[in-house]
């Protein structure tokens, strides 16, 4: 059997992390040991071997995340030019939310989002525009209503929020912008909105993608509302990628601390979020601001081989703590000072430290690293908490319950979501009685792996279904490829 080769681009991403959760849901999609776990047949021609690459292979299939500006596009148009055998494969994974007046972009789901974009992208129209030919009505759907069913192939100006972005309109409101004090009263008018960065990266990321959309040969999606989203904006072939895992690290849940943990992205709602859960369910603040400031530096240590040394030296003139002496701490990081590489006594040592703080106080830890490599993947407490990015956000994060499955953690959803079958196999908790009889209750894990098996059960057809969209961009390679020999024959 004839192994497909498929490229995963991993240099257009700035997180690693979430690369890796892709990588490893695609190459699960194709390992055979993961349907024999769940008692599934094994797909036909599940041969696949996915390769790592900084670059674009010409002429091989290439899949990527969707995370790259207009040049990047523009690159990649120019290369299946080319090279026409290259297949693309895009991963979209942000939410392209669409106006009343038919303004497109990302994640925009409450009117003073919308206006934050509609900021951004006048501020900094010139660096997200940066290429002759694409217009911002690009992202603007019809006017006219839409026949039920009816995709929409063809973008046009309207009236409405365009005029705004009218050339001598534009750049007077841009250079209005510019103002600091302006922008800052802007600002506080618009509360509860992405930061400046992460909007002007969505502005950047949205024009690249329609610039691209018409060279992909597959786009897959982690949600089923993505499906419905994209798929008005006629972003085709489009699949939904299931998210398969093994259920041997769940298997060892219960070897893990009895407690949680959070590692996502620290929006100002998580924030308050996580301060008030944290006041709630460990008492007093103070105690717990130490116990968590030693976790930092243990998992600073772990991940990097190094601690922040003032950050140390603050911990001990505080006095420390009833759970753990100032010798312990010295102990572990001893001889690092003076440059001396990392030892495995060393890691065990910061390994029991952890255990031991989590057996003493309980905390609802926050773990920027948690993920960074094996050794602080194995001492991450049992619960992983999911909070909404926002208020109004009403979407569950399937690709991040999938990595915590992935690595045998039980994720917990704050707030009930059923928006991805995924959300059956986590447990869900409304405020922090919930999570406090979560830790009161320690679920077996036998309860979590039968839940996982129905989650399987039910995606089996979809797994089915990528795995042969993706195996015939590869039939359809040959077939370009035996039409370039009939062509280069009869030319003779």
């Amino acid at each position: 059997m004839t192994e497909t080769k498929i490229y995963f681009v991993v240099g257009n991403s700035r997180d690693p992390g979430g690369q890796e959760d892709f990588i490893n849901a695609l190459k699960n999609i194709f390992d055979n040991s993961i349907y024999r776990e769940y008692e599934l047949e094994i797909p036909s021609n599940t041969s696949v071997k996915v390769m790592l690459s900084q670059e674009v292979i010409p002429s091989e299939i290439n899949i990527f995340i969707e995370n790259f500006d207009v040049h990047f596009s523009d690159h990649l148009t120019k290369l299946k030019e080319q090279y026409p055998q290259t297949k693309y494969i895009v991963i979209l994974t942000e939410f392209p939310t669409i106006s009343p007046t038919g303004y497109i972009s990302f994640n925009s789901f409450t009117k003073a989002e919308v206006a934050w974009s509609m900021v951004v992208r006048l501020k900094h129209y010139k660096d997200i525009f940066p290429v002759n030919g694409i217009k911002n009505d690009k992202l603007v759907l019809p006017r006219e209503e839409e026949s039920e069913g009816k995709k929409v192939h063809q973008f046009k100006r309207i009236f409405q929020w365009p005029t705004f972005f009218v050339f001598p309109i534009r750049r007077v409101l841009a250079q209005l912008l510019q103002n600091r004090l302006i922008a800052k009263v802007v600002g506080r008018c618009l509360t509860d909105v992405s930061r400046q960065l992460d909007r002007l990266a969505y502005e950047k990321r949205l024009v690249g993608l329609f610039r691209l959309r018409s060279t992909v040969s597959l786009f897959l999606v982690t949600h089923p509302e993505l499906v419905s989203m994209y798929d008005r904006l006629s972003f085709e072939p489009l699949e939904e990628l299931p998210l398969l895992f093994s259920m041997k690290p769940i298997a060892r849940l219960l070897d893990r601390p009895n407690a949680y943990f959070f590692s996502g992205n620290r929006t100002k709602y998580r924030e308050n979020r996580l301060h008030q859960l944290q006041a709630s369910l460990f008492g007093p603040y103070k105690q717990y601001g130490y116990v968590q400031e030693v976790l930092d530096l243990v998992y600073d240590f772990l991940s990097f081989g190094k601690f922040d040394e003032k950050k140390f030296r603050k911990i001990l003139d505080d006095g420390l703590s009833v759970y753990v002496s100032p010798e312990r701490i010295i102990e572990m990081f001893e001889g690092l000072e003076k440059g001396e590489q990392n030892t495995t006594d060393r890691n065990e040592k910061a390994i029991n430290l952890v255990s031991e703080l989590y057996s003493h106080y309980p905390p609802l830890s926050i773990c920027d690293s948690a993920y960074a490599n094996t050794l602080t993947v194995s001492i991450v407490p049992r619960y992983e908490i999911y909070i909404p990015q926002s208020s109004n956000w009403i979407y569950s994060s399937p690709v991040r319950t999938f990595r915590s499955l992935y690595h045998g953690i039980h994720p917990v959803n704050f707030g009930n979501f059923s928006d991805h079958d995924l959300t059956s196999v986590a447990l869900h908790a409304e405020n922090h009685n919930d999570l406090a009889s979560i830790l009161n209750n320690a679920e077996e894990s036998s309860g979590l792996l039968s839940r996982s098996r129905q989650y399987h059960k039910k995606s089996y057809p979809q797994a089915r279904l990528v795995v042969d969209k993706v195996l015939s961009l590869n039939e359809d390679k040959v077939i370009e490829r035996d039409g370039v020999k009939d062509g280069l024959e009869m030319n003779r």
